[in-house]
């Protein structure tokens, strides 16, 4: 079985990256505002090789993460902590020291919230205040893998290739992520990777009990 870091990892290197045009300063003023929260938790339903999936993230920043991975066909979650420069990993057999591979992918993960450019987000489109979960409304920004087709109107790109589509939706209240979708075109409710941001006031990141 694969660590939990690395699964994450393989997981999310399969969107790729994101290449649209328009509201780019839209959705980095939104992450901008996420990164200045300092906390918040990240939840993904996600498809992958080994069926679905539940990810939940806690992010203390600057250096702290909490990933829980639960697979549907198994009955005990996967556990990492990261907390500056100590790693540890729980795979259901009780905490262990992270080794470096995994050490180095939960760094890795926790880098591309904290460190994260605008100009790495990539380019989005705006899609204007859309309704969500018939609950709410967000403000929807969309983003293309790879180049588009520019003679339509941004709101409706050409998507001729089948490629996926990334979503990103903001609370207009507090200018804060609220969830972002990767799925193919036509498909928005049965997507690739689902994740919903929240912002408990509560989320801690501590030290495993290792047993040492």
């Amino acid at each position: 079985m694969r660590s939990a870091p690395v699964v994450l990892g393989l997981l999310l290197a399969t969107a790729g990256p994101v290449v649209a045009a328009d509201c780019r300063t839209d959705v980095v003023d939104a992450f901008e505002r996420q990164r200045k929260a300092g906390a918040f938790r990240m939840v993904a339903n996600v498809v992958g090789a080994q069926g679905p999936m539940t990810l939940t993230l806690d992010y203390v920043l600057p250096d702290k993460l909490h990933q829980t991975i639960k697979f549907a066909i198994q009955p005990t979650p996967i556990q990492a902590v990261l907390i500056g420069a100590e790693a540890w990993v729980d795979e259901g057999q009780g905490w262990r020291d992270a080794s470096r591979d995994e050490k180095d992918e939960l760094n890795r993960q926790l880098a591309q919230v904290s460190e994260e450019t605008g100009e790495q987000l990539g380019q989005f489109d705006c899609l204007g205040s859309s309704s969500v979960d018939g609950q709410r409304r967000l403000n929807a920004f969309l983003a293309l893998e790879g180049p588009r087709d520019k003679s339509k109107a941004a709101t409706a790109p050409v998507n001729k290739d089948n490629r996926a589509e990334r979503i990103i939706y903001v609370d207009p209240t507090t200018g804060l992520p609220a969830r972002t979708i990767l799925a193919l075109p036509g498909k928005y409710d049965k997507p690739i990777f689902k994740a919903e941001y929240s912002y408990p006031a509560d989320i801690k990141v501590e030290k495993p009990v290792t047993g040492k």
